[in-house]
């Protein structure tokens, strides 16, 4: 998913690592690499990383790098979620 590689340079942007993001979002650093690894970043999660970052969400499922002006195609966004649910269903 595009949204490790947006995490990671925000957290750079901002000089954060990603243990203090960890801590941040009151998850383990290990939990934390372990969404990253298998793909399996929780929405909750993602939430929490946005009103952090003060990002829209939807700046997670877009292919655009630019904060201002993101646009996007809301029934992308809505298949990427439904996807997501899909294999946390599995």
């Amino acid at each position: 998913m595009q949204y490790y590689s947006k995490i990671k340079s925000l957290c750079k942007e901002r000089k954060l690592s990603l243990k203090e993001l960890a801590e941040i979002l009151e998850i383990t650093p290990h939990g934390l690499n372990y969404m990253f690894n298998n793909d399996s970043m929780q929405i909750r999660i993602l939430i929490k990383i946005s009103e952090h970052f003060k990002v829209p969400i939807t700046y997670f499922f877009t292919d655009s790098d630019k904060l201002s002006n993101t646009e996007f195609d809301i029934d992308r966004v809505f298949e990427t979620m439904k996807q997501i649910v899909k294999e946390r269903i599995k």
